[in-house]
């Protein structure tokens, strides 16, 4: 279960973009930054520009993340943000 309600996701048609500290997903309506230097992540409304989630954080250490595609039988294609903490485990 840990598996899938950490992991970050904004499905359908989403565009991805990484740089040295932060990982974005998003689609018309949402856009989630992951920033790894102080491991928090936020959410954005983007028609508002509302953050409705700032500093998010996951239990655990981090020790990768990255930007993979996921499929999803409702939503169909899209983003999706994976943390792998050090014990092995992915959020």
């Amino acid at each position: 279960m840990k598996r899938y309600i950490g992991r970050l996701a904004v499905s359908a048609a989403m565009g991805a973009a990484a740089s040295a500290a932060t990982l974005t997903i998003e689609n018309k309506s949402l856009s989630v930054v992951y920033d790894d230097s102080v491991g928090s992540f936020s959410v954005v409304e983007k028609p508002s520009g509302s953050v409705f989630l700032k500093g998010g954080k996951l239990e655990g250490t981090a020790v990768k993340e990255k930007v993979e595609g996921v499929r999803d039988a409702i939503f169909g294609t899209g983003k999706s943000i994976v943390v792998t903490q050090v014990d092995g485990n992915s959020v």
